[in-house]
């Protein structure tokens, strides 16, 4: 298994630390009944001397002892507290926010933090991202050369790359694959952004190639990260270096059931929306490597049903030497325990094709939060093991019975649930989630298109249909020879969306993303879907003329195609507002009294079906009760 996904595990594997007897809040402090200020059992260790010291950048290393072993914990206060404090206890800060932040603490004092700290609120694991990866034609797939033949190749477009890593960019660079004059930023705790530490290291970089492939003109800032504390700088620097589209093609496991319990979401990529950014996101690889169901046991055995007979679930085909990654969440992160005040427990049990126990994780709930993982390296029980595994889930505590489910990093699952497997942030409606189509398929029409069997498909957990739309994969890439995986989908979009910013950079996030849904090509079913979402991205239908900077303003207008309609699309307007279409000797060609709000409202639109309008340059009219009326040149193209 390649380091950066072992970094990424290790995030969440069951450490015995005996610690937390020592972790008690005062009698009189309301949070002694917190689940989230007791020290977790799966932190991370680290010692100057010892294994796993090489992950850690050289500047931390110089102020570790000799004989000294850290634990890597993320800490959320309520105010940021002061580095003398932290200094007391031997906490070196690494990465985040104020007060929310990532570090490393001697084990030894991990038991002290609460009573030191009386606004400490929560002490967790650090969660690591995991590659959405599988292991110049785009332009013209895409059908984007009405915007390249004009000379719009991303010029003046800054775009961020927030990934594992980016080894051997020299190289891509040399080649040309990549631009000299990129930025570099390293938020993780490698010694360099582009340092090499296996395969995945080298995921960035293949990202960014098909960015610059699609966008040449594009500004590219790359920059590192290798866990939600770096995940938080990263976001930060973005929003306070005029960055307007941000690939992530990275996905994170057991960060709150949905959206509204994500910390990722809330404190990342929703404000980064908010802000004028457009996040992009592989939508997921584990349309085969997932499981959900509401917890059955029809014959009262303590165990999950995962059919009828059968309380094992199957990971296909594990090699010796193979990494099983599993993580099992249900929705109890915000509705913890039943009505007699039991918590809920579920923990997860893994066995050989010999049906030997190899391992098993057995968290006590709610300590660590409502959600299990495991880690097991085929053949060290066993030579002889390597074929498919089992595992079992089975309720240890509580009565009430949850939605769960099981991720499985690199091996497929059998039986498995393919609805709801997109992973976060690519599930929340801040992002623009982006399933893969094989480059070899694009070409194909409607039904015949096929989505790559392993792009994760919607809904969200909280309802919501994603994917939003597709990209290409699998395309040659100077780093992977092809790129297979949503990994690749997602860059492809990236650059389109640099394309158009290169034409109309005042356009928000929000019109992005509703630009990019609104021209997809349909494909699969009638409308927006949980497989394909609104289907092909491409930018044929999108309109385009050199000149119309010059005549367009704040109010972003695009005839595009909804529905067989002709609509011409506005946002922003006040209450009482009425939006008038004229030509430019005065004439009303259509007029309309919205309602309020975005686009999303659907409310916010002109129908302009059966109207002649011929290529030309017209006014759109705002008029407010009371005011005088603004008037926008923009221009019309069929």
């Amino acid at each position: 298994m390649n380091r950066a996904l072992r970094l990424f595990i290790s995030a969440v594997l069951c450490l015995p630390l005996a610690l937390a007897a020592g972790l008690s809040a005062r009698p009189d402090s309301p949070r002694t009944n917190s689940p989230f200020l007791h020290v977790p059992t799966n932190l991370e260790k680290f010692q100057k001397k010892g294994k796993g010291s090489g992950m850690i950048a050289g500047e931390f290393l110089d102020r570790m002892g000799d004989d000294t072993v850290y634990s890597r914990v993320i800490l959320k206060f309520d105010s940021a507290p002061s580095p003398r404090d932290l200094d007391s206890l031997g906490i070196i800060r690494l990465f985040g926010r104020p007060e929310y932040f990532s570090v490393f603490i001697p084990s030894t004092n991990l038991g002290k933090l609460a009573s030191r700290f009386p606004g400490l609120t929560r002490i967790q694991p650090s969660l690591r991202p995991h590659p959405d990866s599988v292991t110049g034609e785009e332009i013209e797939l895409f059908q984007a050369t009405n915007f390249t033949k004009l000379g719009y190749d991303g010029g003046g477009v800054k775009v961020a790359v927030i990934d594992g890593g980016f080894s051997r960019i020299d190289e891509a660079v040399s080649d040309g694959d990549l631009p000299p004059d990129y930025t570099a930023i390293n938020y993780s705790s490698a010694p360099s952004f582009d340092f090499d530490d296996g395969p995945d290291s080298m995921h960035g970089t293949a990202v960014a190639e098909i960015i610059h492939d699609v966008a040449p003109g594009a500004g590219l800032t790359l920059i590192r990260i290798d866990d939600f504390s770096s995940l938080l700088e990263a976001s930060d620097y973005c929003a306070l270096h005029g960055i307007r589209v941000i690939n992530h093609s990275m996905g994170w496991f057991l960060d709150g059931w949905n959206e509204s319990e994500s910390d990722i979401v809330k404190y990342v990529v929703a404000p980064a929306f908010r802000t004028n950014i457009l996040w992009v996101n592989s939508a997921g690889n584990s349309a085969q490597d997932h499981f959900q169901s509401f917890f059955v046991d029809a014959d009262f055995d303590g165990r999950l049903d995962f059919g009828v007979g059968t309380n094992r679930c199957t990971v296909r085909n594990a090699s010796l030497g193979d990494s099983i990654d599993l993580f099992l969440d249900w929705n109890g992160f915000t509705d913890f325990a039943d009505d007699n005040g039991l918590w809920a427990n579920y923990d997860i049990y893994l066995f050989n094709w010999l049906n030997q126990q190899v391992t098993n994780a057995r968290t006590v709930q709610p300590f660590s939060g409502p959600f299990e993982s495991i880690h097991y390296v085929v053949g060290t029980v066993n030579p002889a093991e390597s074929g498919d595994f089992t595992f079992e889930i089975r309720r240890t505590a509580g009565t009430k019975n949850y939605d769960l489910q099981v991720f499985s990093a690199s091996h497929a699952l059998r039986p498995r649930v393919e609805s709801s497997s997109v992973l976060t942030p690519a599930d929340s409606v801040s992002a623009l989630a982006v399933g893969a189509i094989a480059s070899s398929n694009w070409a194909r029409t409607n039904s015949s298109v096929e989505i790559e069997f392993y792009s994760s498909r919607g809904p969200s957990k909280a309802g919501v249909v994603k994917p939003d739309i597709c990209g290409i994969d699998n395309m040659t890439n100077f780093i992977y020879g092809r790129f297979p995986g949503t990994s690749a989908a997602a860059p492809s979009v990236v650059g389109l969306a640099a394309l158009i910013l290169s034409k109309q950079p005042y356009l928000t996030s929000d019109q992005l993303k509703w630009i990019f849904m609104d021209n997809a090509e349909d494909v699969g079913p009638a409308g927006k879907d949980n497989t394909f979402g609104s289907g092909k991205a491409r930018l044929d239908l999108f309109p385009v003329r050199r000149n119309a900077d010059k005549l367009s303003d704040s109010v972003i207008v695009a005839p595009t195609r909804l529905a067989g309609d002709r609509l011409l699309y506005y946002y922003g307007v006040s209450d009482g507002t009425v939006i008038r279409l004229r030509t430019l000797d005065g004439s009303i060609v259509k007029e309309y009294e919205p309602r309020p709000g975005p686009y999303a409202t659907g409310a916010n639109f002109l129908d302009l079906s059966g109207v002649d309008l011929p290529d030309s340059v017209y006014l759109l009219e705002f008029s407010a009760k009371g005011q005088a009326s603004v008037y926008r040149k923009i221009i019309i193209v069929n």
